[in-house]
């Protein structure tokens, strides 16, 4: 009996302790979309927070006087990256909203000295996303952050879309995040790759709201090359096929343009590649560990530009073989690059350890040394399914 007296007071005492009793109200906060971090010279840092501005990415209200900028950045230096960040929030009035961080850009200078502390931060603090998107930038990070983007007015929103269409449509950038940049540092047979970012004209323009409204933008962010990691320490920058060609090691394209020149016009046809399957295999030959790439890329005409009959199915097989060699060159390039370098960017010591534990544990001491003199065999498998609309070229009289 007496426990069911009690039962009115509980449910009373419940209902009274409800309600936000820690509640923040959205206008206290101050939403970052992206930072950076900066070494300004040894042991001593500079971070740089990108803030939404919700005034300049609400709609214009008509009438309204001059056009607002949709982001706010604000910086602290100091010799460690908590005392930076607390020096750099000592300039708002609001409290840092950190949860909805979609990019961290990291200065080269940085990047050279080692990403480990910065990344340690990341994993440490909770309210902090480890599916951020990593940039390496060419320079300093803090003028990417600082650079107005049209269209796309954030420009840490600008910088991540167009990273996801430049990997899937070009195939020379690779999109990696905080938790994959981690699990390569942790692993013992795999290093980083991470996209570089660089700013294209005079920085100190970028930041101007003239930026944005020209019909040409003069000063632009532009994700480009690859940086090549050793441990975590970037070593190396590759570029254009180069950086193709770790795409197609890591089974990473969607879509990319491959010019094939003719046999003797100084002209080119081009295929476009939709579909690629990639398969990384070790096989131990004589005691040593020998890695075997097939890809399997499948591409359509796109461009003809040289007197070849796509009727002729002898012809589209010389296209295809065409096709192979410069897909193998590409990847033998890059694979050379990454031995010089020593820098196992494709994760082949991983790939040892899944299929041969025995010989992964004799030689994952020594690893550097074996990546560098591991036998690499590339074999590639071209099929062109389509040649689109047309079957010849259009011939054009000249008069």
């Amino acid at each position: 009996m007496k426990s069911k007296r009690l039962i009115p007071i509980v449910l009373t005492l419940v209902l009274l302790t409800t309600g936000c009793w820690n509640r923040i109200e959205l206008e206290e906060l101050a939403v970052i979309i992206a930072l950076s971090v900066d070494k300004v010279r040894p042991g001593l840092y500079r971070v740089t927070f990108q803030e939404v501005n919700p005034s300049g990415v609400a709609p214009q209200q008509s009438g309204g006087s001059g056009q607002a900028v949709a982001v706010r950045t604000f910086s602290g230096t100091g010799p460690t990256f908590l005392e930076a960040a607390r020096k750099a929030s000592r300039k708002i009035s609001r409290r840092m909203f950190v949860a909805h961080t979609r990019l961290l850009v990291i200065g080269e200078a940085m990047a050279r000295e080692g990403i480990g502390d910065p990344l340690d931060i990341f994993q440490r603090d909770n309210e902090l996303r480890l599916n951020t998107i990593m940039l390496i930038a060419k320079g300093k990070a803090e003028t990417v952050l600082n650079t107005l983007t049209p269209v796309t007015k954030i420009p840490a929103l600008s910088l991540t879309k167009s990273m996801e269409r430049t990997e899937e449509r070009w195939g020379e950038n690779i999109e990696v995040d905080i938790q994959e940049v981690v699990k390569a540092l942790a692993s013992e047979g795999r290093d980083p790759a991470i996209s570089g970012v660089f700013v294209v004209g005079k920085p100190e323009e970028g930041s101007k709201i003239d930026n944005v409204t020209n019909t040409k933008t003069p000063t632009y962010p532009i994700i480009s090359g690859v940086a090549m990691f050793k441990g975590d320490r970037l070593t190396h920058w590759i570029k254009g096929s180069e950086a193709r060609g770790l795409l197609w090691i890591r089974d990473k394209i969607r879509g990319t343009a491959i010019n094939l020149t003719c046999r003797k016009e100084k002209k080119t046809n081009v295929v476009e590649v939709f579909r690629s399957k990639t398969r990384v295999q070790a096989e131990p030959e004589r005691g040593k560990p020998k890695i075997r790439i097939t890809i399997e890329p499948e591409a359509q005409m796109e461009e003809v530009h040289c007197p070849i009959d796509l009727n002729n199915p002898e012809e589209i097989t010389r296209l295809e073989k065409q096709m192979e060699k410069v897909i193998k060159k590409e990847v033998e390039a890059t694979v050379n690059t990454a031995q010089k370098q020593r820098s196992d960017i494709f994760g082949f010591g991983e790939v040892i350890r899944r299929a041969d534990p025995k010989t992964w544990k004799k030689i994952k001491k020594d690893w550097d040394r074996q990546f560098a003199n591991t036998d690499v065999d590339v074999e590639v498998k071209a099929l062109i399914r389509h040649t689109n609309r047309i079957k010849q070229p259009m011939t054009i009289q000249k008069g």
